[in-house]
């Protein structure tokens, strides 16, 4: 029995998956992709969509999601109500995990923060100084407040080397 290291057997298109979905989230939402405005750097931290994602990248990273959750859209709010508390946990400590430090967020989302805002609803990504991973995040305008659907989420692009021997 070969040696299989644990990191390769995460799917190098992890990361075009999480960028898909949330493409698609954007797309089903009948969002118009000519309407979209595109802030970079800094000025995201200005923006009010920038300030609800570094807000919720504290609540998430001290195992707060239930908070984000609460505040968050009413389909959200629905759907968090309707887990069982036990998925509610589960969920909790995984996006506590996968969630950048606050300062890391603030400062990726500075360095080279790219939201694109289409109106009634935005996405955040950022990509590290060494391209080895990703923060995505997504918000919706609600009731004139931008409140976060998903994310802040760090995303490990790192290329995976393959351990096991050729077949």
């Amino acid at each position: 029995m070969f040696r299989q290291n644990r990191a390769s057997t995460r799917s190098n298109l992890r990361p075009f998956a999480y960028v898909t979905l949330f493409g698609a989230a954007l797309i089903l939402c009948g969002l118009p992709a000519g309407a979209q405005e595109v802030i970079e750097g800094k000025a995201i931290l200005a923006h009010p969509a920038g300030k609800a994602v570094v807000e919720a990248g504290k609540l998430l990273k001290a195992g707060k999601l239930a908070e984000v959750k609460k505040a968050s859209a009413k389909d959200v709010r629905d759907e968090w109500a309707a887990t069982p508390a036990a998925d509610q946990k589960t969920e909790a400590d995984e996006a506590a995990k996968s969630a950048p430090e606050p300062k890391v967020l603030e400062a990726e989302i500075a360095r080279g923060g790219i939201l694109t805002n289409y109106g009634d609803s935005a996405m955040l990504r950022t990509e590290s100084a060494d391209g080895n991973s990703s923060i995505i995040a997504l918000v919706v305008l609600d009731a004139g407040k931008w409140k976060v659907t998903a994310g802040p989420k760090s995303i490990d692009t790192t290329p995976v080397e393959e351990t096991a021997p050729p077949i």
